[in-house]
């Protein structure tokens, strides 16, 4: 059994007091409360522990999924945390009630069935869980028989409800043209809003390729880098080989071979394969930066070797230079 932490330690009693009706998130960072859920965790505490993780479930959605999946890695607590749900349902807990949605969704000891899921979201929504209006909405996407125009229905309301992850589906819906209509802008827009109450970087990080490419808005190269650099403080790789590209474009910014080049050995550090190449080809085609063939190569290579089978190509541009035999 693992220590307290000085952190749960203030709010130990207080969170065993009361089950799920108190808002800890008034009074206590989501860190601290997910630093007491663990500890409680670790002595067995599984009802208490439950407490806080189905207030995370209800205010973060799929971001809770994992913390409820470790519980449930001992299969003795499967049945104490259903129960504990029903107990909890019995007594006027919605979200307990989406809960029990959720194990059957997932098949957590019981029999996964989506018929019964959706019978229990819909119970759960009735009773007034946001979390089931969304995944009810969700279920309508991911069953055989898809029906988009509900789903588009959820969705919406779950948005006005002001469920965040809402207007993430909706903007890929109007994206896709699934339920309504093909619209980027309206996608856009619900983009925008989403990463707004989200700050999630791989939002951030379409956004600015929408912007960038005009793709359900005019072209505008300055707010695609400010969504890019956004993604990229937020630690996405994929954004500083986005944004080593407008400098070495020119877009957004003062044309700058130097600093894209800052920026792709930014990204190839950070593990992005496509980067290796455009480090590979700038060394190579001298565009504003030294040409360096042993470099190139080097690079290219790496990329090849990451996936990149474009490489290949400019690998062998490379060896006809150095008159090398090609690969």
């Amino acid at each position: 059994m693992e220590p307290i932490s000085k952190q749960s330690t203030s709010i130990l009693s207080r969170a065993t007091a009361t089950p799920i009706s108190m808002n800890y998130h008034d009074n206590y960072s989501d860190e601290q409360l997910l630093d007491l859920a663990l500890t409680l965790l670790n002595r067995n505490e599984i009802e208490a522990a439950l407490d806080i993780y189905l207030l995370f479930m209800e205010k973060y959605n799929e971001k809770a999924m994992p913390y409820i999946l470790l519980m449930v890695k001992d299969e003795n607590n499967v049945s104490r945390l259903f129960n504990y749900c029903e107990e909890l349902a019995a007594q006027g807990s919605a979200t307990a009630m989406a809960g029990i949605g959720l194990m059957y969704e997932m098949g957590l000891g019981v029999e996964k069935s989506s018929e019964e899921t959706l019978r229990i979201y819909k119970i759960a929504e009735n009773m007034g869980s946001l979390i089931a209006t969304l995944r009810i909405g969700l279920m309508h996407i991911m069953n055989d028989e898809k029906d988009y125009a509900t789903a588009l229905l959820q969705f919406e309301k779950a948005d006005q409800l002001g469920i965040p992850d809402a207007a993430i589906e909706l903007g890929f819906m109007y994206l896709k043209g699934q339920g309504v209509e093909k619209n980027p802008a309206m996608a856009l827009m619900y983009f925008i809003k989403a990463e707004a109450e989200n700050g999630c970087p791989l939002l951030a990080d379409r956004i600015g390729a929408m912007y960038k490419y005009g793709n359900g808005v005019d072209v505008d190269h300055a707010t695609a880098l400010v969504y890019f650099r956004k993604s990229d403080k937020a630690g996405l790789p994929a954004a500083a080989n986005r944004i080593a590209r407008m400098y070495e474009q020119g877009h957004g910014v003062p044309q700058n071979p130097a600093m894209a080049l800052e920026w792709y050995h930014k990204a190839d550090k950070a593990g992005w394969p496509a980067a290796a190449r455009n480090i590979g080809l700038l060394y190579l085609n001298r565009n504003g930066v030294a040409q360096n063939y042993t470099q190139a190569l080097t690079y290219l290579v790496k990329a090849y070797q990451s996936g990149i089978l474009s490489a290949a190509r400019h690998i062998n541009v490379l060896y006809a230079r150095m008159n090398m035999p090609r690969a």
